[in-house]
């Protein structure tokens, strides 16, 4: 493993670490679905960052570098209310959140990564929905928290990761675009991340 990706997966580490205790010291004192379910989702990611597959490309950019970190970071500054309640939509989201992604990623398996690369093109399970159905997952998910924990850090957290996830979708296709394969699985799925939509 190259030092990068050492320093990068020690440096995300220790930012769950903080996450973790953050959050599950909110979850001991009282027990919420919503904190549960973010606790497992973001543990998934990070988990899976940690052990991915070694790159046949990737972008070497600092720009393209920096979006995959910001977008898998941002939102590790999620935080629940001491006050907030858990609400049935918000908690319906981020289980529809938590079911996509582990439907995405039984799909990738350990083809998840961070930052643009080619790790091979996946077209099936969640992957005949949208091309990014993990970066849909994240979105998903991250709303479905801060409608039960409607903070301004919060919101500006998931602001800042919505953007960050669709300059890195730019990033990721503009890479993988140089495999015919990819090009071919663009042309059949239409949709990057919301159906109908984007």
């Amino acid at each position: 493993m190259r030092w990068r990706a050492i320093l990068s997966n020690a440096g995300l580490g220790g930012l769950f670490i903080l996450f973790v205790i953050s959050n599950g010291a909110a979850f001991t004192e009282r027990p919420r679905l919503s904190v549960g379910l973010l606790l497992v989702f973001q543990a998934t990611i990070v988990g899976l960052a940690i052990v991915r597959r070694e790159v046949r490309t990737s972008d070497q950019r600092p720009v393209a570098f920096a979006a995959g970190w910001a977008g898998t970071v941002l939102p590790l500054l999620l935080r629940p209310t001491a006050s907030g309640d858990d609400l049935l939509i918000g908690q319906a989201l981020q289980a529809t959140g938590l079911i996509l992604q582990l439907v995405a990623l039984v799909s990738l398996g350990r083809s998840f990564g961070v930052v643009a690369a080619d790790r091979g093109i996946k077209t099936g399970g969640a992957y005949r929905l949208v091309r990014h159905p993990i970066y849909a997952a994240y979105l998903i998910t991250d709303v479905g928290f801060v409608i039960s924990h409607p903070t301004l850090a919060n919101f500006a957290a998931i602001s800042a990761a919505a953007a960050t996830q669709v300059i890195r979708i730019w990033f990721e296709e503009r890479h993988l675009s140089e495999n015919p394969a990819y090009e071919e699985f663009r042309r059949i799925r239409r949709w990057r991340l919301v159906p109908g939509i984007w």
